[in-house]
Protein backbone atom coordinates (compact mmCIF):
# COMPACT_ATOMS: atom_id res chain seq x y z
CA UNK A 1 0.00 0.00 0.00
CA UNK A 2 2.92 2.29 0.81
CA UNK A 3 4.35 1.63 -2.66
CA UNK A 4 1.00 2.55 -4.28
CA UNK A 5 0.88 5.79 -2.28
CA UNK A 6 4.38 6.72 -3.45
CA UNK A 7 3.44 5.96 -7.06
CA UNK A 8 0.31 8.11 -6.71
CA UNK A 9 2.37 11.01 -5.34
CA UNK A 10 4.71 10.77 -8.32
CA UNK A 11 1.75 10.69 -10.70
CA UNK A 12 0.24 13.85 -9.25
CA UNK A 13 3.57 15.68 -9.30
CA UNK A 14 3.72 15.13 -13.06
CA UNK A 15 -0.01 15.62 -13.73
CA UNK A 16 -0.94 18.54 -15.91
CA UNK A 17 -3.45 21.07 -14.48
CA UNK A 18 -6.32 22.13 -16.73
CA UNK A 19 -5.28 25.20 -18.66
CA UNK A 20 -6.81 27.24 -21.42
CA UNK A 21 -4.83 28.95 -24.15
CA UNK A 22 -5.39 30.49 -27.53
CA UNK A 23 -4.05 27.35 -29.21
CA UNK A 24 -6.30 24.93 -27.34
CA UNK A 25 -9.86 24.32 -28.47
CA UNK A 26 -10.81 22.22 -25.47
CA UNK A 27 -12.39 19.63 -27.79
CA UNK A 28 -9.70 16.98 -27.25
CA UNK A 29 -10.82 13.90 -25.30
CA UNK A 30 -8.65 13.51 -22.19
CA UNK A 31 -8.45 11.56 -18.96
CA UNK A 32 -9.75 13.78 -16.16
CA UNK A 33 -9.03 13.06 -12.48
CA UNK A 34 -11.66 14.42 -10.05
CA UNK A 35 -9.92 14.28 -6.68
CA UNK A 36 -13.03 15.21 -4.65
CA UNK A 37 -15.18 12.43 -6.12
CA UNK A 38 -12.25 10.03 -6.62
CA UNK A 39 -13.06 9.39 -10.28
CA UNK A 40 -11.04 9.11 -13.46
CA UNK A 41 -13.16 9.72 -16.56
CA UNK A 42 -12.74 10.47 -20.26
CA UNK A 43 -14.19 13.84 -21.20
CA UNK A 44 -13.46 16.72 -23.51
CA UNK A 45 -10.69 18.93 -22.13
CA UNK A 46 -13.01 21.90 -21.68
CA UNK A 47 -15.34 19.79 -19.53
CA UNK A 48 -12.60 18.59 -17.16
CA UNK A 49 -13.21 20.12 -13.74
CA UNK A 50 -10.24 18.35 -12.18
CA UNK A 51 -6.72 17.49 -13.38
CA UNK A 52 -5.79 16.17 -16.82
CA UNK A 53 -3.61 13.05 -16.61
CA UNK A 54 -1.98 10.76 -19.16
CA UNK A 55 -3.46 7.30 -19.97
CA UNK A 56 -0.66 5.67 -17.93
CA UNK A 57 -1.36 7.93 -14.95
CA UNK A 58 -5.09 7.22 -15.31
CA UNK A 59 -4.44 3.47 -15.01
CA UNK A 60 -2.39 3.93 -11.84
CA UNK A 61 -5.03 6.21 -10.32
CA UNK A 62 -7.81 3.79 -11.25
CA UNK A 63 -6.01 0.89 -9.53
CA UNK A 64 -5.42 3.03 -6.44
CA UNK A 65 -9.08 4.12 -6.29
CA UNK A 66 -10.30 0.52 -6.64
CA UNK A 67 -7.85 -0.66 -3.95
CA UNK A 68 -9.12 2.04 -1.58
CA UNK A 69 -12.74 1.07 -2.25
CA UNK A 70 -12.00 -2.60 -1.57
CA UNK A 71 -10.24 -1.68 1.67
CA UNK A 72 -13.18 0.45 2.77
CA UNK A 73 -15.64 -2.37 2.08
CA UNK A 74 -13.47 -4.77 4.09
CA UNK A 75 -13.25 -2.38 7.02
CA UNK A 76 -17.02 -1.81 6.89
CA UNK A 77 -17.65 -5.58 7.10
CA UNK A 78 -15.21 -5.83 10.01
CA UNK A 79 -16.99 -2.96 11.75
CA UNK A 80 -20.34 -4.71 11.26
CA UNK A 81 -18.99 -7.87 12.88
CA UNK A 82 -17.71 -5.81 15.78
CA UNK A 83 -21.12 -4.21 16.23
CA UNK A 84 -22.75 -7.65 16.17
CA UNK A 85 -20.36 -8.86 18.83
CA UNK A 86 -21.11 -5.80 20.95
CA UNK A 87 -24.85 -6.35 20.64
CA UNK A 88 -25.56 -3.04 18.93
CA UNK A 89 -26.99 -2.22 15.52
CA UNK A 90 -27.30 0.71 13.17
CA UNK A 91 -30.53 2.72 13.56
CA UNK A 92 -30.21 5.91 11.50
CA UNK A 93 -27.79 8.51 10.18
CA UNK A 94 -27.63 12.28 10.01
CA UNK A 95 -25.01 15.00 9.69
CA UNK A 96 -23.01 17.30 11.95
CA UNK A 97 -20.34 19.93 11.41
CA UNK A 98 -17.31 21.17 13.33
CA UNK A 99 -17.65 24.65 14.82
CA UNK A 100 -14.26 24.81 16.55
CA UNK A 101 -10.93 22.93 16.60
CA UNK A 102 -11.79 21.17 19.89
CA UNK A 103 -13.71 18.37 18.22
CA UNK A 104 -17.14 19.82 19.05
CA UNK A 105 -19.73 19.19 16.35
CA UNK A 106 -23.12 20.86 15.95
CA UNK A 107 -26.08 18.73 14.86
CA UNK A 108 -29.84 18.26 15.36
CA UNK A 109 -31.13 16.87 18.65
CA UNK A 110 -33.29 14.31 16.84
CA UNK A 111 -30.20 12.89 15.09
CA UNK A 112 -28.78 11.74 18.46
CA UNK A 113 -32.05 11.13 20.31
CA UNK A 114 -32.53 7.57 21.58
CA UNK A 115 -29.04 6.42 20.62
CA UNK A 116 -27.06 4.07 22.85
CA UNK A 117 -23.85 4.95 21.02
CA UNK A 118 -22.70 7.39 18.34
CA UNK A 119 -20.09 7.00 15.62
CA UNK A 120 -18.94 9.76 13.28
CA UNK A 121 -16.83 9.76 10.14
CA UNK A 122 -15.66 12.63 7.99
CA UNK A 123 -16.05 12.77 4.20
CA UNK A 124 -16.11 9.02 3.47
CA UNK A 125 -13.27 8.27 5.88
CA UNK A 126 -13.04 4.51 6.55
CA UNK A 127 -12.37 5.27 10.20
CA UNK A 128 -15.34 5.82 12.51
CA UNK A 129 -14.81 7.67 15.77
CA UNK A 130 -16.96 7.37 18.89
CA UNK A 131 -18.76 10.52 20.01
CA UNK A 132 -20.64 11.58 23.11
CA UNK A 133 -23.40 14.12 23.60
CA UNK A 134 -22.20 17.31 25.27
CA UNK A 135 -25.39 19.40 25.22
CA UNK A 136 -28.96 19.18 23.89
CA UNK A 137 -31.74 21.74 23.40
CA UNK A 138 -34.94 19.87 22.60
CA UNK A 139 -36.94 23.08 22.15
CA UNK A 140 -34.77 24.19 19.22
CA UNK A 141 -33.78 20.68 18.08
CA UNK A 142 -30.04 21.29 18.46
CA UNK A 143 -27.21 19.29 20.00
CA UNK A 144 -23.45 19.43 20.39
CA UNK A 145 -21.49 16.19 20.28
CA UNK A 146 -17.84 15.73 21.26
CA UNK A 147 -15.25 13.58 19.53
CA UNK A 148 -11.85 12.67 20.92
CA UNK A 149 -9.59 14.53 18.53
CA UNK A 150 -9.08 18.03 17.20
CA UNK A 151 -10.90 19.14 14.08
CA UNK A 152 -8.66 21.00 11.68
CA UNK A 153 -11.43 22.17 9.34
CA UNK A 154 -14.33 24.11 10.84
CA UNK A 155 -17.23 26.19 9.56
CA UNK A 156 -17.60 29.81 10.60
CA UNK A 157 -20.89 31.65 10.97
CA UNK A 158 -22.21 34.58 8.97
CA UNK A 159 -22.40 37.91 10.86
CA UNK A 160 -26.02 38.38 9.73
CA UNK A 161 -29.09 36.41 8.72
CA UNK A 162 -29.73 35.82 4.99
CA UNK A 163 -32.64 37.52 3.26
CA UNK A 164 -35.75 36.00 1.70
CA UNK A 165 -34.95 34.46 -1.69
CA UNK A 166 -31.22 34.15 -1.00
CA UNK A 167 -29.47 31.00 -2.27
CA UNK A 168 -28.04 28.56 0.26
CA UNK A 169 -26.18 25.26 0.04
CA UNK A 170 -27.02 22.29 2.28
CA UNK A 171 -24.28 19.75 2.89
CA UNK A 172 -25.19 16.39 4.37
CA UNK A 173 -25.88 12.74 3.62
CA UNK A 174 -29.30 12.73 1.91
CA UNK A 175 -30.97 9.34 1.58
CA UNK A 176 -31.03 8.01 -1.97
CA UNK A 177 -32.27 4.51 -1.23
CA UNK A 178 -29.19 3.82 0.90
CA UNK A 179 -26.99 5.71 3.34
CA UNK A 180 -24.41 7.82 1.53
CA UNK A 181 -20.72 7.47 2.43
CA UNK A 182 -19.80 10.73 0.69
CA UNK A 183 -21.55 14.03 1.54
CA UNK A 184 -23.60 15.82 -1.08
CA UNK A 185 -24.37 19.50 -1.62
CA UNK A 186 -27.98 20.49 -2.27
CA UNK A 187 -28.80 24.02 -3.54
CA UNK A 188 -31.88 25.65 -1.96
CA UNK A 189 -33.53 29.06 -1.80
CA UNK A 190 -34.83 30.76 1.34
CA UNK A 191 -38.63 31.03 1.36
CA UNK A 192 -40.26 33.03 4.15
CA UNK A 193 -43.62 31.96 2.75
CA UNK A 194 -42.93 28.55 4.27
CA UNK A 195 -41.48 29.66 7.60
CA UNK A 196 -40.44 33.07 8.86
CA UNK A 197 -37.68 33.16 11.52
CA UNK A 198 -39.31 36.16 13.20
CA UNK A 199 -42.32 33.98 14.08
CA UNK A 200 -40.96 30.47 14.52
CA UNK A 201 -37.17 30.69 14.76
CA UNK A 202 -37.10 28.55 11.64
CA UNK A 203 -36.20 29.50 8.08
CA UNK A 204 -38.06 27.86 5.20
CA UNK A 205 -36.04 26.64 2.23
CA UNK A 206 -37.16 25.40 -1.17
CA UNK A 207 -35.11 22.56 -2.66
CA UNK A 208 -34.56 18.82 -2.74
CA UNK A 209 -34.30 18.31 1.04
CA UNK A 210 -34.12 14.66 2.11
CA UNK A 211 -33.76 12.54 5.17
CA UNK A 212 -30.07 12.42 6.05
CA UNK A 213 -29.60 16.17 5.56
CA UNK A 214 -30.71 16.69 9.18
CA UNK A 215 -28.04 18.25 11.36
CA UNK A 216 -25.99 19.49 8.42
CA UNK A 217 -25.07 23.14 7.80
CA UNK A 218 -26.81 25.64 5.55
CA UNK A 219 -24.11 27.78 3.91
CA UNK A 220 -24.41 31.16 2.26
CA UNK A 221 -22.65 31.97 -1.01
CA UNK A 222 -19.44 32.83 0.88
CA UNK A 223 -19.30 29.50 2.70
CA UNK A 224 -20.50 30.76 6.09
CA UNK A 225 -23.02 28.83 8.17
CA UNK A 226 -26.42 30.51 8.58
CA UNK A 227 -28.33 27.65 10.21
CA UNK A 228 -28.77 23.93 10.79
CA UNK A 229 -31.07 21.78 8.65
CA UNK A 230 -33.94 20.58 10.85
CA UNK A 231 -36.32 18.64 8.61
CA UNK A 232 -38.13 18.21 5.34
CA UNK A 233 -41.68 19.62 5.31
CA UNK A 234 -44.36 17.40 3.85
CA UNK A 235 -46.80 18.82 1.31
CA UNK A 236 -49.86 18.52 3.58
CA UNK A 237 -48.23 20.47 6.40
CA UNK A 238 -47.05 23.15 3.97
CA UNK A 239 -50.58 23.52 2.57
CA UNK A 240 -52.03 24.01 6.06
CA UNK A 241 -49.41 26.64 6.80
CA UNK A 242 -49.53 28.62 3.56
CA UNK A 243 -52.80 27.63 1.87
CA UNK A 244 -50.81 26.64 -1.21
CA UNK A 245 -49.62 23.33 -2.59
CA UNK A 246 -45.85 23.42 -2.29
CA UNK A 247 -43.29 20.66 -2.78
CA UNK A 248 -39.58 20.14 -2.06
CA UNK A 249 -39.47 22.15 1.14
CA UNK A 250 -37.45 22.08 4.33
CA UNK A 251 -36.70 24.20 7.37
CA UNK A 252 -33.45 25.20 9.05
CA UNK A 253 -32.97 26.42 12.60
CA UNK A 254 -32.03 30.05 12.13
CA UNK A 255 -28.68 31.61 12.98
CA UNK A 256 -29.89 33.49 16.08
CA UNK A 257 -31.19 30.32 17.77
CA UNK A 258 -28.08 28.38 16.86
CA UNK A 259 -25.70 30.96 18.31
CA UNK A 260 -27.83 31.32 21.44
CA UNK A 261 -27.62 27.56 21.99
CA UNK A 262 -23.85 27.53 21.46
CA UNK A 263 -23.50 30.32 24.03
CA UNK A 264 -25.64 28.46 26.60
CA UNK A 265 -23.73 25.23 26.07
CA UNK A 266 -20.38 27.04 26.32
CA UNK A 267 -19.34 25.86 22.90
CA UNK A 268 -16.86 28.08 21.10
CA UNK A 269 -17.66 29.28 17.60
CA UNK A 270 -16.30 31.81 15.11
CA UNK A 271 -18.14 34.57 13.24
CA UNK A 272 -16.63 35.48 9.88
CA UNK A 273 -17.19 39.17 9.27
CA UNK A 274 -14.66 39.50 6.46
CA UNK A 275 -15.69 40.72 3.03
CA UNK A 276 -14.82 37.78 0.81
CA UNK A 277 -15.91 37.01 -2.75
CA UNK A 278 -18.72 34.57 -3.44
CA UNK A 279 -17.58 30.99 -3.96
CA UNK A 280 -18.30 28.63 -6.81
CA UNK A 281 -20.39 25.57 -6.11
CA UNK A 282 -17.28 23.41 -6.28
CA UNK A 283 -15.46 25.56 -3.71
CA UNK A 284 -18.50 25.59 -1.40
CA UNK A 285 -18.65 21.80 -1.47
CA UNK A 286 -14.91 21.41 -0.93
CA UNK A 287 -14.92 23.75 2.07
CA UNK A 288 -18.11 22.37 3.59
CA UNK A 289 -17.39 18.66 3.14
CA UNK A 290 -14.12 18.93 5.02
CA UNK A 291 -15.96 20.08 8.14
CA UNK A 292 -19.09 17.92 7.82
CA UNK A 293 -19.39 14.51 9.48
CA UNK A 294 -21.82 11.63 9.09
CA UNK A 295 -23.36 10.69 12.42
CA UNK A 296 -24.44 7.06 12.91
CA UNK A 297 -26.97 6.38 15.66
CA UNK A 298 -26.47 2.91 17.18
CA UNK A 299 -28.87 1.12 19.53
CA UNK A 300 -28.73 -2.06 21.57
CA UNK A 301 -30.55 -5.08 20.21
Amino acid sequence: MKRIALILAAVMLHATPVQSSAGTTGLEVVYCYDIDRQLVKRVRARHCDGTIVTPEQAQILHRKIEADRTARRTRTLTKTVTREQQGIRFKSAGAAFAVNPRGELLTSAHVVRGCDALEVRNNASPTAYPARVKAVAEDSDLAVIQIGYKTRDILRFSPSAPTDGAPLALIGYPSEGMIRRVPRMTPVLISHAVSNPAKYGLVGVAGDVRRGNSGGPALDSRGRAVGVLKAKINTVAAHKLTGRTLTNLGVIVDRARVLSFLERSRTRYVIDGSVSPEKTGRDLFRQGSRAVFRVDCLVRK
